[in-house]
C-alpha cells in the first residue's frame, strides 16, 4: 500500500500527510521512523511527512514538520508549538471545527476560526485544519463559511506580507508584533479601541494601514507616522485591529 501511494501520489504537488490520529495509542517511535524513511525512498519528489502527538509533545522528531493535537489553541500554545521546533513548519493537526453540542469543550464557532487564525498567523505561522460542520453534509465535507468576508480579510491582509523571517516581539506594543527587523511592524489587539506601537527601529519614510479584521477588506490609511518609540492608534471603533507599519524607500 505505501508502494502504491508513493507512486501514485508521489508525482502530484502540493500535499502533506500525516501518519493517522490518537497515534499515541497505537504507534512507537521505531513505527514512524520506518514509515518515514520507506516514504522518502519511494516517493521520487519531496512531500512534507508527519505524526501527530498529545498536547506539545512528539512521539518521533524525526519527521518533516512537528505537528501535535491540541484542543482550542490560544495564541501562546502556537508559540510554544512553533518554538519546540523552530525550523520545521508547525500544524495543529485536530479539526477545529463549527459544529453544536458535538464536542462542546473542543468545538469553534465562526468568532473563535477568525480569531484562531489571526493567532496562528501572529505566533508565526501555523497549519491548521477548519471545518464548518453545522447542519453536516452527509459527506462529511464542510460547509462554506458564512463569515467568509472574514476570512479573506486574513487572506488579502497577509497575502504579500508574512515572510519566513518574521520574528515576534510583543515588547513593542500592547497587543501583539510580527515583524521584519527594520522593515515592517504587525501590529494586532483584540476588542481595542487603541494599538501602542513602538515603530523607533524603523527608518526613513513609513505607510501604514489599519484593517478591522471583523469587516470586509478595507485599509485605512494611517498619515504622518514617524520612527518614534511612542506612537499610538486611536481606532474608529472597537474592534479586533491589524496594523501593518512598514518602512519604504523614497523612490517607493
Amino acid at each position: 500500500l505505501q508502494r502504491y501511494i508513493c507512486a501514485r501520489l508521489g508525482p502530484l504537488p502540493g500535499w502533506s500527510m500525516g501518519y493517522g490520529f490518537d497515534l499515541q495509542e497505537w504507534v512507537r517511535e521505531n513505527d514512524l521512523r520506518a514509515w518515514h524513511e520507506y516514504m522518502h525512498e519511494h516517493l521520487g519528489w519531496s512531500h512534507y511527512l508527519g505524526g501527530r502527538a498529545p498536547d506539545l509533545t512528539q512521539i518521533y522528531a524525526g519527521l518533516d514538520y512537528s505537528s501535535y493535537q491540541q484542543h482550542r489553541p490560544d495564541y501562546d500554545t502556537y508559540v510554544k508549538a512553533i518554538e519546540q521546533y523552530p525550523t520545521k513548519p508547525t500544524f495543529l493537526e485536530d479539526r477545529f471545527r463549527v459544529r453544536k453540542n458535538v464536542y462542546p469543550e473542543k468545538d469553534y464557532d465562526f468568532e473563535m476560526t477568525r480569531r484562531g487564525l489571526w493567532h496562528s498567523t501572529m505566533a508565526g505561522g501555523a497549519a491548521n485544519i477548519w471545518g464548518n460542520l453545522l447542519d453536516p453534509r452527509p459527506d462529511g465535507m464542510s460547509h462554506p463559511y458564512p463569515n467568509k468576508h472574514q476570512i479573506k480579510t486574513w487572506s488579502l491582509f497577509w497575502r504579500s506580507r508574512f515572510r519566513k523571517q518574521m520574528i515576534r516581539d510583543n515588547a513593542l506594543t500592547d497587543g501583539h508584533c510580527l515583524k521584519i527587523p527594520g522593515k515592517l511592524l504587525v501590529f494586532y489587539k483584540e476588542d481595542a479601541g487603541s494599538i501602542k506601537m513602538n515603530l523607533g527601529e524603523l527608518r526613513g519614510k513609513l505607510h501604514a494601514v489599519a484593517v478591522d479584521t471583523k469587516s470586509p477588506y478595507r485599509e485605512i490609511e494611517l498619515t504622518g507616522l514617524k520612527p518614534e518609540p511612542a506612537r499610538l492608534f486611536k481606532a474608529p471603533h472597537r474592534s479586533d485591529w491589524a496594523i501593518a507599519v512598514e518602512a519604504v524607500s523614497e523612490k517607493d
